[in-house]
């Protein structure tokens, strides 16, 4: 599963694939890897929060790069169950200086 292999959602879907399981709370990436059914039960937000003073600086500017760049985005949408819609977007920036 791409480098999840040891993540508790990746066993998850493994005990479930194998039988030790009958159900488990997971990721739809997990699931289509082992050929599960999937329900999403709920959505979540992930947040990368970043201090102003290494979001405005230049060694943090490739990593912002990516995120924004429509090749991280499209691996991102290809994994299924991920809202990629603001990714890389500025939700709040704080008015206080570091």
């Amino acid at each position: 599963m791409n480098g999840a292999r040891s993540s508790k959602t990746a066993k998850t879907a493994t005990a479930r694939k194998s039988g030790a399981a009958d159900c488990g709370l997971g990721i739809l990436a997990a699931a289509r890897a082992l050929g599960l059914d999937f329900i999403p039960l709920f959505e979540e937000q992930y947040q990368l929060i970043i201090p102003r003073r290494y979001y405005e600086s230049d060694l943090l500017a490739p990593l912002l790069d990516i995120i924004r760049g429509p090749g991280f985005r499209s691996a991102v949408a290809a994994l299924g169950g991920y809202d990629v819609g603001k990714m890389g977007e500025v939700v709040w920036m704080s008015e206080i200086g570091e």
